[in-house]
């Protein structure tokens, strides 16, 4: 399922990117990279979500977040 499929303060596994090679390589070096555990702390308006990995929080436009898959944490 895409990142923006999670619900607000749900945790997900990162599987696959679904992104240019360029874009992948960025949020590999910001600590996102595949079997990462993230949170989603929260939503903004116009599709905006604020992430948290490895201690950091960082925020995603709805583009990227739908093109990244995770697989749900219970």
């Amino acid at each position: 399922m895409p990142l923006s499929g999670i619900e607000k303060g749900g945790r997900a596994v990162v599987e696959r990117f679904n992104l240019p090679e360029a874009l992948t390589r960025r949020l590999q070096i910001l600590g996102l990279t595949l079997k990462t555990e993230v949170e989603v702390v929260g939503r903004k308006g116009r599709g905006v979500d604020i992430l948290k990995w490895r201690g950091a929080r960082f925020a995603l436009g709805a583009p990227i977040t739908q093109s990244i898959f995770v697989r749900r944490k219970p």
